[in-house]
Order: C-alpha cells, then sequence, then structure tokens
C-alpha cells in the first residue's frame, strides 16, 4: 500500500519539559539548590529606538543587562536533588533566565530558548565568599572573576586594606538588621581604595538578596581614597554606590530600579561619571561637588523620578547626554556652578528644575548651553524657588525650546527675589519677539497684576530666528 487510510496528523506540542544540573562547590552538597525560571526581558520599542539615535551614549542595553527577578514572579521555581538533578514540566515556548540560588550564592542563566524539550546540561554555581557583620579588611584583598560575594551586614575595608573586584562577580547584599554609621542593612564601607573593573560582556552586579527592595540596603560607600568603577550593574536597591570626598570615576555602568538612589557623589574631588546608563530610579546621579568634576557625559536617563540632581559650587560640566521621561529632568540647588552642554530634555515632566541659592554670597550661576528642550509636559525650564529669601541665577544660551509650556518662573511677592536669569540667543520655534515668548510664559503677574520686578532680571533677547543645529548631542 502506498497510503493509509489512519489520521497521520499529529497535535504540535504546546509545552516542553526543561533540566539541567547543578555542581554547588560549597561543602553541602548539590542538593538543595533553588532554581527559579524567569521570563527573559524584552527591550521595548521607544528604549530600542534611543539606542538606535543614540549608539555613542551609555552602553548598550540587552535583555540580560535589564534582567531583574524583582521586577517579575518566577515562572517556575523548585529545588535540585542531593544529585543536582532539577527539572520543570509544561514550560510554554519562549526565552528564559536560570536563576539559581544557595546560602548566599547566585548564578543567573541567560539565552534558554524553549522550543522543544530542552536539557541545559550541567552549570557550576559558586559557594559565596561570605563577610559577616563588624568584618574589617586591613590589607589589599582581590575578589577573582566570576565569583559569588555575600556583604552580611556593615563590612570595611580600613585605610591599611583596599579591595578590588574582577569580572562577573555577584555582590549581594543582606537584609539583616544591624545598626551602625547610620547603615542598617548590607554595606560595604570603604575608607580606603575601592576597584571594580568588569567588561563589556561580564558586569560585576551589585544587588539585594531580598525580594523586597525596602528591606535590602545595598549600599557601596567610599569614604575616603580613590573609586574606579567600569562595567558595573547596581540594581533594586536603596543605597546603591556613594562617594564621599573620594577622587571617584564610575564609567560604563548601569543603574536599573534603584527606589532612592544610585550613585551618589558628595564633596567629589575631580570625580567623573560618562557612559552610563540610569533608568527606572529615584534619582538616577546625586552629586553635591565641591571641586570640578565631570558629572555625567555620554549619559542616558530614562524613567527615573530624577535623572540628574546636581547641587554645589564647583564648576563641574554636565554634557551629552539625553534625558527622557523622567518626572524631573534635570535639578539643580545651590546655584550649582557648572555648564550642562549639549544635553536633550525630552518627555519629561520638567525638563530642567532651577531651585537657587539661599546663600546671599552665593553669586554662582548655572550655564545651559547648546541643549534642546522638546515637549517637556509640565515645563521645559522651571525656575522655582523654595523660599522668598532664594535667588536662581542662569545663563541658558544657543538652546533650541519647544513646547506649550515653554518657563516657568516663579518668585514672591512679600520679597521680591534677586534672580538672575539670562535667556539669550535661544530658538523658541517661530516664536519672533519677547512679546509673542512671554506670553508662552508663566509668572507671578499671570495672577497678580500688581506683582512687578519680583523676579529680579529676566532677559529673553536676543533670540535666534532659525533653529540650531549645533544644539543637542554631538
Amino acid at each position: 500500500m502506498f497510503f493509509s487510510c489512519e489520521d497521520s496528523t499529529t497535535t504540535p506540542k504546546d509545552s516542553f519539559t526543561l533540566s539541567g544540573v547543578v555542581s554547588y562547590t560549597g561543602t553541602s552538597g548539590s542538593g538543595g539548590v533553588v532554581v527559579s525560571l524567569y521570563k527573559e526581558v524584552v527591550i521595548n520599542d521607544t528604549l530600542q529606538q534611543i539606542m538606535d539615535e543614540y549608539p555613542n551614549i551609555g552602553v548598550p542595553l540587552t535583555p540580560k543587562l535589564m534582567f531583574d527577578k524583582n521586577e517579575q514572579d518566577p515562572v517556575k521555581v523548585t529545588e535540585t536533588r542531593s544529585s543536582g538533578e532539577w527539572s520543570f514540566s509544561d514550560i510554554k515556548a519562549g526565552n528564559y533566565v536560570v536563576v539559581l540560588n544557595k546560602e548566599h550564592a547566585f548564578e543567573f542563566i541567560h539565552g534558554v530558548i524553549v522550543n522543544e524539550d530542552l536539557d541545559i546540561g550541567s552549570k557550576t554555581l559558586k559557594e559565596a565568599i561570605v563577610f559577616e557583620n563588624g568584618t574589617v579588611i586591613g590589607e589589599d584583598l582581590v575578589i577573582e572573576a566570576n565569583s559569588n560575594v555575600y556583604i552580611q551586614g556593615v563590612v570595611k575595608v580600613s585605610e591599611f586594606g583596599s579591595l578590588t573586584v574582577k569580572e562577573g562577580v555577584n555582590v549581594a547584599f543582606s537584609d539583616s538588621l544591624y545598626g551602625e554609621d547610620g547603615y542598617d542593612k548590607g554595606t560595604l564601607i570603604v575608607k580606603n581604595n575601592l576597584k571594580m573593573t568588569g567588561n563589556k560582556d561580564n558586569f560585576i552586579k551589585l544587588f539585594g538578596e531580598s525580594t523586597n527592595e525596602t528591606e535590602s540596603w545595598n549600599a557601596v560607600k567610599v569614604e575616603e581614597g580613590d573609586a574606579d568603577l567600569s562595567y558595573i550593574l547596581s540594581l533594586n536597591s536603596r543605597g546603591g554606590v556613594v562617594l564621599y570626598k573620594s577622587e571617584s570615576i564610575i564609567t560604563n555602568s548601569f543603574f536599573l530600579n534603584n527606589k532612592q538612589g544610585t550613585s551618589f557623589v558628595e564633596n567629589g574631588l575631580n570625580s567623573k561619571c560618562s557612559n552610563s546608563v540610569f533608568i527606572g530610579n529615584g534619582i538616577g546621579f546625586k552629586g553635591y561637588m565641591s571641586e570640578a568634576s565631570v558629572i555625567s557625559d555620554r549619559s542616558l536617563f530614562y524613567g527615573n523620578g530624577t535623572g540628574c540632581d546636581i547641587s554645589g559650587e564647583s564648576s563641574s560640566f554636565v554634557g551629552n547626554s539625553l534625558f527622557d521621561s523622567n518626572n524631573i529632568g534635570i535639578t539643580t540647588y545651590q546655584n550649582f556652578d557648572g555648564e550642562v552642554s549639549n544635553c536633550e530634555f525630552r518627555n519629561n515632566g520638567f525638563g530642567a528644575f532651577l531651585h537657587g541659592s539661599d546663600y546671599a554670597e552665593n553669586t554662582s550661576k548655572t550655564t545651559f548651553s547648546y541643549c534642546n528642550f522638546k515637549n517637556n509636559s509640565d515645563w521645559n525650564i522651571n525656575i522655582e524657588p523654595r523660599d522668598y529669601y532664594i535667588n536662581a541665577m542662569a545663563d541658558i544660551n544657543n538652546c533650541n525650546i519647544e513646547g506649550e509650556k515653554l518657563i516657568y518662573i516663579y518668585g514672591w511677592i512679600a520679597r521680591p527675589n534677586k534672580h538672575d536669569i539670562d535667556f539669550k540667543n535661544n530658538y523658541f520655534f517661530g516664536l519672533k519677539d519677547s512679546v509673542e515668548i512671554e506670553e508662552r510664559i508663566f509668572d507671578k503677574e499671570d495672577v497678580d497684576a500688581g506683582a512687578k520686578n519680583y523676579t529680579g532680571k529676566v532677559k529673553f533677547m536676543p533670540i535666534k530666528p532659525e533653529y540650531i543645529y549645533d544644539a543637542g548631542i554631538l
């Protein structure tokens, strides 16, 4: 016979099995390893468009970098048998991440593509190096590549020691309650030099062990000495990286979903942050700069509460960075004496929010030059002192400013502020003279016609008649 009358069709499988083996290097054996299955992250269209439009800012975003186990529930969870074997059944086709965890050690296995029954083979989970609460590191210590580290409570590197962390290290912070130096969660305090150097294919990961971000402080605080951090992934913390009175460099790093703050520089001396990405944080980068610093260069601030929060009287620089979809793009305090140059502020609530200074002797001016402000829904530029005795001083020049809400300027009638704001040589997208511009600006006279000159000096002329093509990210 050349054919059969029986139905030869088969129903395609819509679910599969996924299995593997874990080899745990700790003395407790390979049984009892928690194996969790998560969906791989899909980068949204907006972020993909940003990367295509600006390939030279930040670091390339990948599903591996964007993965945060605290932002989703696992699809499946099991434990290994004593042999280290594990398996899942009834897994839908898709891209997954397998997370291994035992005794504070973690391994993240990305790129697991399920479209048939799949055995991913044997994977090694390295036992964690545990630093218990109260540990003091008084010598030069090197954490080798691809190790697991667990910070339990408060751990210090003394002025006689230093810490070097190599690529691919997972640093998990405890959620245990300890009280010391104002920190009551997992904290690494460095009183000398800190060097954390990953690479583009193997970032160093800093994260809270807890699945609840309110339970993990997850702070690296450098109190003295130098900090050299590159290819760092800091995620889902409350403390992040705090650099205090140190000459610090942060490059090619990614700060994701840190709820209160991420990179914080206080009294930074010639510090630099460049080619980094800040997404979904309470504050992306916060700095009080006491000497000249490059606060941010070629970085991306997307979807943060505040992208960049800057204060201090230093002649610091923010440049060639994109602020997109934040509640506030950049905010400045104490008349930050520096320059914001060639930046893009778009789709934020406020593009730039200037608070001014409460020190009468502070005559520093914040300069915005060659920036683009576009479609920031509350105001492109907001000048709003916190009280009547605070004065804002700024030069805003050679910028393109577009949108229904151009500028908001606020002062106090009872005691007029002595603002000194100089808008000059800006292009206001078709507005031809100061009368047209002032109609698109909110000030106190809009609600009280008797409040004259409350702002001190605010000038808008001359204006540019054509788009300034030199503005924006170079």
